[in-house]
């Protein structure tokens, strides 16, 4: 507003005209800026608080989300089941329809050993009548140059004759052969249909089937049972809406960084602009007819204020962070079981990174981890500034470790006023967890249940 008085003031000063229509023009999209940057900051702030507030939300349905994947699991494996017993089921029929073949296994067996016998006799005299034919063509050779292949010499009559009642010996032999082959042939042929007809093993495989159907069936009955159980527990909640909270989380957090970057550019541009508005007053401070105006000095004197207060703001915004950043990170230290991270690192959107030994961010950080800098985190904010105060955790172990839980209660209670815990049965262990730091507990409450709509809370024990 100062800025605008300015301007119209200038804008009187003719040799100012320019100058002030400038300044004006610059102070009005200025203006818009800061209000686009302001919009900007309450959108983020109401974009981060849903999203807390879904995670929250989330955290507390988690049991209830494992449930939900649990029964779907369960349902996809009675669909498997189903489909393998149907499968059995027709292997079944198939192998029963065949089995007939197992009881003609005796006799096909005999058959064919007896056929094997046969062939190996007449194999053996296949192998005797190629002898004979070799004897038969000697002969007939020798019938045909009735001489000795031996000694050279002439073969009488009588002993052709002799010879000749051989060759019809041998040609009679030769002719029962071709017949033995006949038979041979035969038989093989008969052995290479027996072989296919084979065993198909109905008996042991109809066993193992049934073995696998029973199993099959125990564990589709087992599984219907935790489903039916699983329903139970998951009825009157709506497993849909937290799969919707879980996708609104996500566009939450995607929409966070995108405002992040916004905020970055108008920031930028509200920089840049307030650049050129201070070159420009330098020019309107050097015009004499400028110089002059009690607008101009007074937009000076306020300007330079504002420079040194947002001087100021930015030295001490920096100041605490480091400290913060260092008191963050020596909480982490004493508190995390990971002896080698250096500490804690504030960023520029004044989130807090691990650093491991060799001083890099550590990207993937398990819920245990995430914990455990959000309570380092608080215990720097805690000790900054101003007097140490009160710290009160509802239901801080839940994602913890029995490491973490110890190296917690030794070292918050020690740099607080007063430590409140808020914990129930299945998440401390009073008699062992609490020991270390029992001489530092001043009092122990719990919540006793009267009535199903009443319960009290009574002073208690360790």
């Amino acid at each position: 507003m100062r800025k605008k008085k300015q301007a119209q003031a200038m804008a009187q000063i003719n040799s100012l005209k320019g100058a002030a229509q400038d300044s004006e023009r610059l102070t009005t999209e200025l203006e818009a800026r800061e209000e686009d940057l302001k919009q900007l900051a309450d959108t983020l702030s109401n974009t981060r608080t849903r999203r807390e507030n879904l995670d929250e939300e989330l955290e507390a349905a988690a049991s209830l989300i494992a449930l939900d994947e649990r029964l779907k699991a369960a349902k996809q494996k009675v669909g498997e089941l189903r489909t393998a017993i149907d499968e059995k089921s027709d292997e079944r029929r198939k192998v029963i329809s065949s089995s007939w073949l197992d009881m003609l296994s005796a006799k096909i067996s005999a058959k064919k050993s007896s056929l094997l016998a046969q062939q190996e006799t007449l194999q053996e005299s296949s192998n005797e009548d190629a002898i004979l034919s070799n004897r038969l063509v000697e002969t007939q050779r020798l019938l045909e140059t009735a001489t000795c292949p031996t000694c050279q010499q002439q073969i009488s009559d009588e002993r052709r004759e002799y010879f000749g009642r051989i060759v019809a010996k041998l040609e009679e032999k030769v002719a029962r052969q071709i017949d033995a082959s006949s038979d041979l042939r035969s038989i093989m042929m008969k052995l290479s249909k027996l072989d296919r007809i084979g065993r198909v093993g109905a008996k042991d495989r109809l066993q193992s089937l049934e073995k696998e159907l029973r199993t099959a069936n125990v564990n589709l009955q087992k599984t219907e049972n935790a489903i039916v159980e699983l329903e139970d527990k998951i009825e009157g909640s709506d497993p849909t809406a937290l799969t919707r909270k879980r996708l609104e989380r996500d566009e939450k957090l995607r929409e966070e960084g995108r405002l992040t970057e916004d905020i970055k550019l108008v920031k930028s541009d509200i920089q840049k602009t307030n650049e050129k508005l201070t070159v420009l007053q330098s020019r309107i401070r050097g015009m004499s007819g400028g110089r002059s105006e009690r607008a101009t000095a007074k937009v000076t004197l306020v300007s330079e204020l504002h420079d040194v207060f947002d001087a100021s703001i930015e030295h001490l915004r920096d100041q605490l962070r480091s400290t913060v950043e260092a008191k963050s990170s020596a909480a982490f230290r004493a508190m995390t079981t990971q002896s080698a991270y250096q500490g804690l690192k504030i960023n520029e959107n004044y989130g807090l990174s691990i650093l491991d030994s060799a001083g890099r961010e550590v990207s993937l950080r398990s819920a245990g981890a995430e914990q455990v800098v959000a309570l380092s985190l608080i215990d720097g904010l805690n000790r900054t500034g101003r007097s140490t105060g009160p710290v009160i955790m509802d239901t801080p172990f839940g994602r913890l470790d029995m490491q973490h839980r110890d190296n917690i209660l030794s070292y918050l209670p020690s740099v607080t006023s007063q430590f409140v815990l808020l914990v129930h049965s299945g998440e401390i262990r009073p008699e062992t967890d609490l020991a270390s730091v029992k001489d530092k507990i001043g009092a122990v409450y719990k919540i006793s249940e009267i009535s199903e709509t009443q319960s009290k809370v009574e002073r208690a024990s360790i």
